[in-house]
């Protein structure tokens, strides 16, 4: 832990030195601060008794042994595939969906980063650049809404064209009996999170040996 205000016990000689245990060491500026000398930093960790320490070691090992992105590779349960592709796949469906109903016009536009952001320049950066690859894959022509992107990342924004020029971005807003525009109470559900985050939980628990029904091979037959 990072040095806090104590002390934490009267005096030394009342830490269990067979509850001590040494985790990691690691370079650290002071306070943070490149320009001040580098220090040393130690990890480590410290309880009442051995056998306390020896239960939070025992989890730790089998945490790291259930980890869902080790697990997921090593068993082949995730397919990592790259993000442009992920995105050119979503604007092959949005266009199947919009070409089901008629429309075969429409605005689109690339919106990035606002003023008001979180994350680091990295993360934007490769989100855009990987928007535009899908965009220029489809061979779509696009516009840049310079910052118009939300708080936590880039969008593409399409705006649908009817049949006498009008374009729409679908909203979730209506107009009641009484020709006032309102927005509906919208219930949110969400049972399993996300999928991949369901799953991840799911790998973790199991350790990767899932009961038979959920299993990717239920049965295999050896030839004698």
């Amino acid at each position: 832990w990072d040095l806090c205000a104590g002390p934490h016990v009267a005096n030394t000689g009342d830490i269990n030195m067979d509850a001590v245990a040494l985790e990691s060491v690691a370079g650290a500026y002071w306070r943070g601060d490149e320009s001040k000398a580098k220090l040393q930093r130690v990890y480590g960790t410290a309880w009442e008794t051995p056998a306390q320490l020896k239960a939070y070691t025992a989890l730790k090992e089998e945490a790291a042994r259930r980890d869902h992105r080790k697990l997921g590779q090593e068993l082949d349960l995730f397919s990592i595939q790259e993000s442009a592709e992920e995105i050119r796949g979503v604007l092959d469906l949005v266009e199947e969906v919009l070409s089901t109903f008629g429309f075969t016009k429409y605005e689109v536009n690339l919106s990035t980063r606002p003023e008001k952001s979180v994350g680091d320049d990295k993360f934007w950066q490769l989100s855009e650049d990987s928007l535009k690859e899908a965009l220029q894959s489809k061979g779509w022509d696009y516009k840049v809404d310079a910052g118009g992107g939300a708080f936590y990342g880039p969008k593409i924004d399409i705006k649908i064209q009817d049949a006498i020029g009008r374009k729409w971005q679908f909203d979730i807003a209506y107009v009641d009996e009484h020709n006032n525009k309102l927005r509906p109470i919208m219930i949110h559900r969400a049972i399993f999170g996300s999928v991949e985050r369901f799953f991840g939980i799911l790998i973790e628990n199991y350790a990767g040996a899932f009961p038979l029904w959920l299993a990717p091979m239920q049965a295999s037959r050896l030839a004698t």
